[in-house]
């Protein structure tokens, strides 16, 4: 034609079956990957972590106590690996106890047995309080070794137990508590615009099921499907409105929801927004 392309081209040189595949889309694309919500997790996880470890060292290095333990560097994993924390309890509870045997047996056992001796009984005592008390936090049995075995930590002796034992966990443990927050609504956005696109992680929806069933009764009531519109809408969701979508995706009107019935409720959700707008 006259202006040199082919008669298959249009007006920009372009042909009309090809995709055009503009900057919009290529965003869209990135966003409906079904993996991106659990990599953006993971990255703000293994940040906050790090920045965790690094503020507990900051202190120890100026404060006239101790804040810093090498065993920390497994609480923080451990700590900051979900965006559900381990119980607090167990974290303070279950790091004190084994930091308490830990000093008892630096005190009285290693007058007169060997070092290695003494480290393995302070061990082994911290799971012996593990089991009797249920309070179980594994990075604790390496800071009763800790004490026994390190000369300037076992000088401490029972301040041990508070600095760093206890605080270095608490600081990690609340800075946490803080992300927790944001990591669970930047989860919740991401998935909500996912399922939005049309990407539905099955896994996902399970593990938003079982977060929310709080009672492990393999349903959801109408009080764990409120707290359940968090994460599947990203934001919160009136009770009424809860109580109306529960009464639409209730099929057998039994007043909760098993797995299958809840798959459905963001999609029911969506339709009675758009209801709403039109």
């Amino acid at each position: 034609n006259g202006n040199g392309t082919s008669p298959a081209a249009n007006g920009n040189g372009t042909s009309p079956t090809e995709p055009n595949i503009t900057g919009n889309n290529v965003w869209d694309s990135w966003f409906a990957t079904p993996w991106l919500p659990n990599v953006i997790d993971a990255a703000l996880a293994s940040v906050g972590a790090g920045l965790g470890l690094a503020f507990v060292s900051y202190l120890d290095g100026i404060s006239p106590v101790r804040f810093y333990a090498g065993p920390l560097t497994s609480s923080a994993i451990l700590i900051f690996a979900n965006i559900k924390l381990p119980p607090i309890q167990n974290v303070l509870i279950g790091t004190a106890g084994p930091a308490v045997g830990s000093v008892l047996c630096n005190t009285v056992l290693s007058q007169f047995l060997p070092n290695f001796v003494t480290r393995s009984v302070s061990v082994a005592t911290s799971l012996v309080f593990f089991k009797l008390t249920g309070f179980f936090f594994p990075p604790a049995a390496a800071i009763a070794a800790l004490g026994v075995e390190n000369e300037a930590f076992a000088k401490l002796s029972w301040s041990y137990v508070i600095f760093p034992a206890v605080t270095g966990n608490a600081i990690l443990y609340g800075l946490a508590l803080l992300l927790s927050g944001a990591r669970e609504k930047i989860r919740a956005a991401l998935t909500a615009r996912q399922w939005r696109m049309g990407t539905r992680d099955e896994a996902l929806i399970k593990e938003i099921f079982d977060r929310c069933d709080l009672d492990r009764s393999g349903t959801v009531d109408i009080d764990e499907l409120n707290v359940a519109m968090r994460y599947l809408v990203g934001k919160d969701v009136s009770f009424e409105l809860t109580a109306e979508l529960m009464a639409k995706v209730d099929a057998d009107g039994n007043g909760s929801l098993d797995l299958g019935e809840f798959t459905t409720v963001f999609e029911t959700y969506e339709s009675m927004q758009a209801y709403r707008r039109s």
